[in-house]
């Protein structure tokens, strides 16, 4: 495990689950954060693992490396309204300046109380969702499909 002196016991517990899981990921300079790559059934994305000490926030990204146009932004704002409305967990999120795409799930909890159950469930689900809503995403971006169509399609599965 990479460790350094002043690290919390939450992200020791993050840590600890993404290696005995099998990920391969990179640490960030001077942040409780990790960096990975996760390969879905229909595309492949950045992850970030970040921990918020002073919190005890457990922050947990999937985000597109391609960003939406300037002219579908509205649109995708629309999609992830619509596609997060009843979400019991997590969200999507755009950036309107630059288009970056992210789902985020998060857990607020002590290092101490902090399971490989708890973390797995919580970055599995997001993973999910990801997978889930991006053929949803592409295709309002890409293919001139509404909102409302897209997510019809997606939640009628």
């Amino acid at each position: 495990m990479c460790e350094i002196a002043s690290e919390s016991p939450l992200f020791s517990a993050v840590m600890f689950f993404f290696e005995e899981d099998g990920w391969k990921y990179q640490r960030a300079d001077e942040k409780e954060m990790l960096l990975m790559y996760f390969r879905g059934d229909h595309a492949s994305w950045r992850c970030i693992a970040q921990v918020e000490p002073e919190q005890e926030l457990f922050l947990f990204y999937s985000v597109l490396d391609s960003y939406v146009p300037v002219h579908k932004r509205d649109d995708v704002a629309l999609f992830f309204t619509r596609a997060n409305y009843g979400m019991r967990i997590g969200n999507f999120e755009i950036d309107l300046d630059d288009g970056e795409v992210r789902y985020k799930t998060s857990l607020a909890v002590s290092g101490s109380e902090a399971t490989s159950e708890m973390i797995s469930r919580l970055v599995y689900y997001n993973l999910a969702m990801m997978d889930k809503y991006y053929r949803g995403l592409m295709r309002v971006v890409f293919a001139e499909i509404s909102p409302e169509e897209a997510i019809q399609e997606i939640e009628s599965l």
